[in-house]
């Protein structure tokens, strides 16, 4: 049925998720779901018009839907190992590029396709929605947006900003980062994947963990896509989908390679301190979608 009211992508996940729950380990609010079994598990959806445009290379569509759902995976602290695709496609679909495409990147991702279904959409847009299956190393704990703790390094694995350009296609999941944490015994508090862009996505890891963050705008690493625009710090903060991970790490902790310590957790709010070390509001910003 439809209707004229107006709502935001968050309500209708509020909505959804407002009757009785599952007792999971790890349920709604997270960017993936830990079951009973140690499975973690995540969904992410990719549609032409709004993620990709009409006339895409169908390879580098695989990739972005792959890619983006394996990335959530990762920010669990999670070792991906199977994904479940949903394809809905439309007439005159190029269908043997299109699983080429899944078919490589699931390979060079280290994943297998374990099963799925087709659909078509007549007329309609073609539209990937991709199930990611993953376990966490033995004995470890997932890594959650809740756990930030006061005094702990927010660090990024790696630039922001530019995606828009073309680059937001080229998904590449961080597991090299959760690897190389894993293996140095980092403590990580909390963590999120930057999908939506750091404006965004910092503020859902300290409202669920209760906590504020200072910013220095000075350390936002700044992807070479983003140098040439006008304002790159905005770029960086703001664009979305740079499928980096947002991470905060005990004070002692190493930093991953090719990552970037950009300020502190705080008791709260949330500032981004400039020029001359002046703290000003946080920005509203970032990628959501509109209904």
């Amino acid at each position: 049925m439809m209707c004229s009211v107006v709502f935001t992508e968050q309500q209708f996940i509020d909505w959804v998720t407002a009757g009785p729950r599952a007792a999971l380990p790890v349920g709604p609010g997270d960017d993936c779901a830990l079951l009973h079994d140690g499975t973690v598990i995540g969904l992410d959806t990719v549609v032409e018009g709004v993620h990709f445009a009409p006339g895409t290379d169908l390879a580098r569509v695989a990739r972005k839907a792959l890619g983006a759902c394996l990335s959530d995976v990762c920010a669990m602290g999670a070792v991906a190992e199977s994904v479940l695709v949903s394809a809905q496609l439309p007439p005159g679909l190029d269908g043997r590029a299109l699983a080429d495409g899944l078919a490589l990147w699931a390979a060079r991702f280290a994943v297998s396709i374990a099963g799925g279904d087709t659909v078509s959409t007549a007329p309609g847009a073609l539209a990937l929605a991709v199930t990611a299956c993953g376990r966490l190393p033995p004995g470890a704990q997932p890594w959650r947006r809740a756990g930030a703790q006061l005094g702990d390094l927010l660090v990024v694995s790696g630039p922001l900003g530019g995606s828009r350009g073309g680059r937001h296609l080229d998904v590449r999941p961080r597991a090299d980062t959760v690897a190389w944490i894993r293996c140095h015994d980092c403590t990580v508090h909390a963590a999120i994947d930057l999908s939506d862009g750091l404006a965004a996505d910092l503020p859902r890891l300290t409202e669920a963990s209760g906590v504020g963050a200072r910013v220095q705008a000075a350390a936002v690493p700044i992807h070479a896509d983003a140098r040439a625009l006008p304002s790159p710090l905005t770029a960086a903060l703001g664009d979305g989908e740079d499928f980096e991970l947002l991470l905060a790490l005990a004070p002692d902790s190493l930093l991953p390679p090719q990552s970037s310590c950009i300020g502190q957790i705080t008791a709260s709010g949330l500032e981004l301190v400039g020029e001359g070390g002046r703290a000003g509001a946080w920005p509203q910003a970032g990628y959501a979608h509109a209904f």
